[in-house]
Parts: C-alpha cells; structure tokens; sequence
C-alpha cells in the first residue's frame, strides 16, 4: 500500500478512494503526503452524510439551522451509514437517534466517539431497538439498504430481522413536514409495505411528503467539494512543490527546515515536517557554509553554478565526510544520514585518475582505487581535503 501511495502522489493532487476495510485507506492516507477523500469504507461513508446535511440544510434555510434538530436512523445500525450519521449528526449538534435490533448495534467505539463530538455542539445521541423510539418527533428520518454488499447471501436472514424498522407510509403518514433519506441507489427492491419483491415508488409518495428527496448526486458533488480547497493550498503534484522547494533554497538563504517551513506556508502550501524532510532528501539539498559564515541549504544546481568540480567535491567533504579509512584498493568514507549519495556524485563528477569508481549508500561511500592497495591513501587524500574545506 505504501508503494503505492508514493507511486499516486508523483501523479496527483489528491486520491479519493472508495474501498472496503478502513485500514486500508488509513494506510494509504499514512503513506503519501497528499490528501485522501475517504469516498467509501466498510466502516464510514462521510462523503453521502455530508451529502444528507446539505440537502437537509438546504431546505432548512442553511448550515446553521441543523443544530437541534432530531435525526432518526432506523435499520442496519452496525453499518457506515450509522456510523457516519452518528459521527456527522453529532458534529452538526443534531440529536441522533439509531433505531436497530439488538444484534446490529452501532460500534461501540464510534457511539463513545459520537457522544463525545455531542457533548461540545449541544447534540446528543441515542441507540435503541425500538423503531418508534427512534422516529417519533424526528425531523429527519433515514434509512439505508438492509442488505448491503458483500452481505447478498444473507439477504433472506436480513430481511426478516428488519422488518420492524421499515420506514413505511404508517410510520410517517402523521408527519406534515419532514424529509425523509435514503443511500439506497434508486430502483432497488426492498423490503416494505408490499411484499418482498415490490419495486416501491419514491419515500416521499408513499408517505406524501410535500418535499421531495434530495437529488442522489450528493456524495461525488461533495467528494469534488473536499477537493477545492486541496487545489488552493498545495502544488498540483508532489513533483510541483519540491519545484518551489528547490527555488526557494536557490534564490533565499534558509537556515533551517523551520524557516522553509515558514516560506512554503506564505505561499498557502503546508506540509509536515517529515514530508519536508523527504522532499529535501528527493531534491538533493545539503547545508552548506553560506557567506556569512552561517549554514544554508543549498542544491546541486546552485553548487555547480559558482564552482569548479574540485573546489566543490575540497567544500563538500569539509561539509559532509565524518571518516575516512582504507585497506587493500578500498577506501571507505563516512557522512551523515542521507548525505552518502550526494558526497559520491561529487567524487564522481571530479573524474580522478586514480578512483576506478564509487559506491555511496545513506551514510557510507565506498571508492574503488585503479591501484592494488590504494585504498588507504585515496583514503588519507579525502581526509585532507575534509580539513582543508573547513570540516569541524
């Protein structure tokens, strides 16, 4: 999954991911630094329950009348549109009320959790397994499929345990003004006040609702939503902001990852600190020995610009090379983590006559001498010229 997270920020601004288990997109979302739209889980559907908020806020007058009002959910309490309404009902400072039988309880994690997030927006929450416990005086009452995917095998065994917490006309023919939701695609037959197999008209005739149900588009309008503001704070691609990274160190002095930090954030773009870490790792950056004497992070690029190859592989090893020693043609060079690679493409691009090659991992470079034993001066060679580029 992770391989596979790198693999998708290098291409995209976001991922948005309808999927199965709920570790699955929380590996994903922990293995890339750009943002993940949970679409779909097992465990959540958070992007059609802030489809129901809005539909339900806008027939109220706005976001701000959802607070106080009662939502009932009756049906299968144990799956994500429970524990989405739950968690999202909550949030809203509504009062959610989960009609289930006692055999398809919420997680009780998620209820803890819910009643939590309620006791900050003056909401409250309640689980019971009865139907009109659950809908009586709700303002909003909600439902979803009694047999949802991956369960069709159970469907039979489902169904007749849910009868009891059908929304039917009985129940909401009392109602003169109420919205009534579903997740359930349209057209599907369900259980209901006909029989099994009758493919039933929509809640709102059934019941005679003045209001229609809210347009089933919902869920992708807001997962393209979650989007807008992703667009306006970060570069298009993971390659897009180490551009600006790389730009920003060539054309300021930046002492510190706090300070670029600092920078990026100017620009409306924030990134945590071991993602700053990784993309200074990506671009080649060092610190280097500014002209004030400070250190700054430097590139390549700017390196190469302003010196020769062995003015910089003398100013490189006074930076980076920690140790040096040597045995039959082998010379074996120690740095800093991270700093191998960047010390061996100088030793590289210097192009001596006696370095038959190099080999340079995270802190250690390995320098093949053309001579037999070799090894111990090159060896003594970059001691020399660690001391004479200022190493300390």
């Amino acid at each position: 999954m992770a391989d596979t997270a790198r693999v998708l920020e290098s291409m995209t601004s976001a991922i948005v991911w309808r999927t199965f288990g709920q570790v699955r997109i929380e590996e994903m979302a922990a293995g890339t630094t750009v943002p993940v739209v949970n679409a779909l889980t097992d465990l959540y559907h958070p992007c059609q329950i802030l489809a129901d908020l809005a539909a339900v806020a806008d027939a109220r007058g706005g976001s701000s009348a959802l607070a106080g009002l009662d939502l009932a959910y009756v049906g299968d309490g144990a799956n994500n549109m429970a524990h989405s309404y739950l968690l999202g009902g909550a949030t809203a400072g509504m009062h959610v009320r989960i009609g289930t039988p006692d055999t398809y309880l919420p997680d009780a994690a998620i209820v803890s959790r819910a009643e939590e997030i309620a006791s900050e927006t003056g909401g409250s929450v309640t689980v019971t397994n009865s139907h009109d416990e659950a809908v009586t005086g709700a303002d909003i009452i909600a439902t979803d499929t009694w047999v949802s995917m991956g369960d069709e095998e159970q469907g039979d065994a489902r169904s007749e345990v849910f009868v009891p917490f059908q929304v039917n006309a009985r129940s909401l023919e009392p109602r003169r003004t109420w919205r009534s939701r579903t997740a359930l695609p349209a057209g599907l037959p369900r259980q209901g006040d006909h029989g099994r197999r009758h493919r039933r008209r929509p809640v709102a005739r059934v019941a005679r609702s003045r209001v229609s149900p809210p347009r089933p588009e919902g869920p992708a309008h807001l997962a393209r939503g979650a989007l807008i503001p992703v667009a306006q704070t970060i570069p298009a691609t993971k390659a897009a902001r180490q551009a600006l990274i790389r730009r920003i160190i060539e054309t300021e002095a930046v002492r510190s990852q706090g300070e670029l930090a600092l920078r990026l954030e100017q620009q409306g773009i924030h990134v945590t600190q071991a993602t700053l870490s990784r993309d200074l790792v990506d671009i080649g950056a060092i610190k280097v020995r500014g002209l004030g004497g400070a250190h700054v992070y430097a590139t390549s690029d700017s390196l190469t610009a302003t010196e020769d190859t062995d003015q910089r592989l003398t100013r490189l090893c006074g930076e980076l090379l920690l140790a040096a020693d040597g045995s039959a043609n082998l010379a074996v060079i120690r740095t800093p983590s991270g700093a191998a690679q960047y010390l061996a493409s100088a030793i590289d691009q210097h192009d001596d006559a006696a370095i038959l090659g190099c080999v340079g991992g995270d802190d250690t470079i390995m320098v093949i001498s053309r001579e037999a034993d070799g090894g111990l001066r090159l060896a003594q060679r970059f001691l020399e010229r660690a001391a004479g580029g200022g190493h300390s």
